[in-house]
């Protein structure tokens, strides 16, 4: 059911990583959930995850199929795997390949050939390989054949060709270093090094067999630390399958007070909740025929009854037969024939089952049908490349007919051209002159440009001078004479505020020629305390109005590189205009944060919003789009532009978001610096 809604989803094919990444942490939490005995739970829960996202991309579908094929395996349900396999086959292949999916599309052949393989159907499995390595040679991805010399290997153990195995899982274990120090990679270089040591042992060489056991747990210790808490269990049930099999190599050698302890420790570890629980009783079943053989009768008796006992609980056809083996081995050394060939017949039945199930291919049989699958798609890809041939040679006859038919052409209009050129070299001696009365009339445009400037500083330091004496009689008469009338001190309010205008504007008009003529200094400059200071200034402004401005920072402080003054004039100018903009009682929020590189500054008001006819105005210089405030404010046009020039001469943005009677959001990002 499943499989069918997630199908029905739309698919879209655009990258979105944060859903990807979302999806992903929540697969780890269902692993877990699955892990700790929840199957069911962790299966709901991965489909209600699905059910709620919109335009779920391939590479998430993906990861979903992968989730249960995987589950699925990992709990003995090789048929259920198989469905959701096959699914992410025919996803990927039915996709366009690109690097990603093409390294995904390998991974899947490679667990199909992995299901195929454990049914016995080498050739099939190999199949699949073959397609996965080819991929993997295509995107040089080192992991991917590594992962197929490691397959290969294990088909020649499985096969009994313990040399060749040797072999390649030896290239496997070096490819496999120079991928990523992912856990999964890791664990599978430790199972590597303990199968190099199984192949010494199956060749009747015990001593390499312990050399390789021991890298193996070496390698362990020395990397375990790397990986969280929850993967050491891991380790510890890896550690109790090398022990077990160490000890078998000691047992060889004759060194059996080793071996006995070995096994006990191998024992003792799998006895722990979730560990390798039929491991354990192989291994108590060679701890029982060390016994034996020593004579020691009643504690092979004891494993015996532990192992019988245990069968009963997680039955296995393997273990069963060698522990029949046993049995019959003890009452033919006891002299209780008959019960030693009751044991005997029922090992050699259950050996010839399995040998039944697990039929092995022939060893050269099986290289010969794997050098015939590399042939027939070695014969395929030649098929494929002189279908391309035959396109690439029509395609360069097909050219060579368009270049005769252009060089007939070139030579046409050639003999057309030579009638133009000297057209073309007065209109070009016409573009000279053009091009020097264009250069010498931006030269007299940028002599105006200096001018202006200077006109404007003139202007506004001469304008300076009497406003500031003007405000000074103001205060003074204000402070002085007390009989004033409610009308009097009105046309003195009145006068003080057209002053401080003026002397505002002027401070603009000095702002305005002083941005494109002086160098930008800069310095480290904490800008959380900047903009705290400008708030806290401005909040009188605002309390004129019943308003409240809201400043949100981090904890931690923010410091850029930038020129402080200017950078606080645009703060000041963003502030103002909200509590100018915005009505009455009303909050006014100004927010600081990191994007990346760079650190924002957000404004936001309730206020009157922008007109979209006058949006594209703002910025400009004694813009259109001045309006008087909500309690009649004098606009001058200025602050936005001036504030946009010094932003970008930062390196930065200035823009806004705005909706006419909802209010205003302005926005600022400058980069770090430091």
């Amino acid at each position: 059911m499943a499989i069918c809604i997630l199908s029905c989803n739309n698919i879209n094919e655009a990258e979105k990583p944060a859903q990807t990444k979302y999806l992903k942490d929540q697969i780890e939490a269902a692993v877990e959930l699955w892990e700790n005995g929840d199957s069911i739970g962790a299966r709901h829960y991965v489909d209600s995850i699905y059910d709620q996202q919109d335009n779920i991309t391939i590479t998430d579908r993906y990861e979903y199929y992968y989730f249960f094929s995987d589950r699925y395996s990992r709990s003995g349900r090789p048929e259920e795997s198989e469905l959701y396999l096959d699914s992410m086959l025919m996803l990927i292949e039915d996709a366009q390949l690109t690097h990603v999916m093409k390294a995904r599309y390998a991974q899947a052949n490679y667990f199909k050939g992995d299901r195929l393989l454990d049914k016995g159907q080498y050739e099939k499995a190999f199949q699949y390989y073959y397609v996965a390595q080819s991929i993997a040679k295509e995107s040089s991805d080192s992991c991917a054949l590594a992962y197929y010399n490691y397959k290969t290997a294990w088909v020649s153990y499985r096969s009994e060709r313990f040399g060749n195995a040797i072999n390649f899982f030896e290239v496997a274990f070096d490819q496999f270093g120079a991928c990523s120090d992912d856990f999964a990679f890791f664990y599978r270089r430790q199972q590597i090094l303990d199968n190099i040591g199984l192949s010494f042992f199956h060749l009747g060489m015990p001593d390499s067999a312990i050399k390789y056991y021991d890298s193996a747990l070496r390698f362990i210790e020395l990397n375990r630390s790397k990986y969280p808490e929850k993967k050491q269990e891991q380790c510890e049930m890896a550690n109790a399958v090398i022990w077990g099999n160490l000890g078998s190599a000691y047992y060889e050698l004759g060194e059996k007070e080793q071996a006995e302890k070995l096994f006990i420790k191998s024992i003792e570890a799998n006895e722990q909740p979730n560990f390798d629980k039929i491991d354990a009783q192989f291994t108590r079943i060679k701890l029982a025929n060390l016994y034996l053989e020593a004579g020691d009768v009643q504690r092979m008796l004891e494993i015996v009854d532990v192992v019988k006992s245990t069968q009963s609980e997680s039955p296995n056809s393997t273990v069963e037969m060698r522990w029949n083996d046993l049995m019959w081995k003890y009452y033919d050394k006891e002299g209780r024939d008959k019960k030693a060939y009751k044991h005997l017949l029922r090992a050699n039945e259950l050996k010839d089952s399995i040998n039944l199930v697990n039929k092995k291919t022939h060893p050269a049989d099986l290289d010969e049908r794997v050098s015939i699958i590399e042939h027939t798609y070695q014969l395929e890809a030649l098929e494929e490349k002189e279908e391309k041939q035959k396109a690439y040679l029509f395609i360069a006859i097909l050219t060579s007919i368009l270049c005769i038919i252009i060089i007939a052409l070139v030579v046409t209009y050639w003999r057309r051209s030579r009638k133009h050129v000297s057209l073309l070299m007065k209109m070009n001696e016409q573009s000279k002159v053009q091009q020097q009365e264009l250069k010498k009339a931006l030269n007299e445009l940028e002599e105006l440009s200096s001018e202006k400037d200077r006109i404007l500083k003139a202007v506004s330091h001469d304008m300076r001078s009497p406003i500031n004496s003007s405000l000074a009689l103001v205060d003074i008469l204000g402070a002085e004479n007390d009989n004033f009338t409610s009308e009097q001190e009105e046309y003195l309010s009145l006068i003080k505020s057209s002053n401080e205008n003026a002397l505002n504007l002027t401070k603009d008009l000095l702002e305005l020629a002083t941005l494109n003529t002086e160098s930008l200094e800069k310095e480290g400059t904490d800008i959380t305390v900047l903009i705290e200071e400008r708030v806290k200034l401005l909040s009188f402004k605002a309390a004129e109005k019943q308003q409240n401005l809201l400043f949100n920072a981090p904890e931690n402080h923010i410091s850029a590189r930038v020129n402080a003054e200017k950078i606080s004039r645009v703060v000041n100018n963003l502030i103002t205009n909200a509590i100018k903009f915005s009505p009455a009682n009303s909050e006014i929020k100004i927010l600081l944060q990191i994007e990346g590189s760079y650190f924002r500054i957000t404004v936001s008001d309730n206020g009157i919003g922008i007109p979209d006819h006058l949006k594209p105005k703002v910025f400009n210089l004694f813009s259109e789009a001045k309006r008087f405030g909500t309690s009649g404010e004098q606009p001058f046009g200025l602050g936005l532009s001036i504030s946009k020039q010094i932003i970008e001469a930062h390196d930065g943005r200035i823009w806004f978001e705005s909706k006419e009677s909802v209010g205003t959001t302005f926005y600022v990002e400058v980069p770090m610096g430091i």
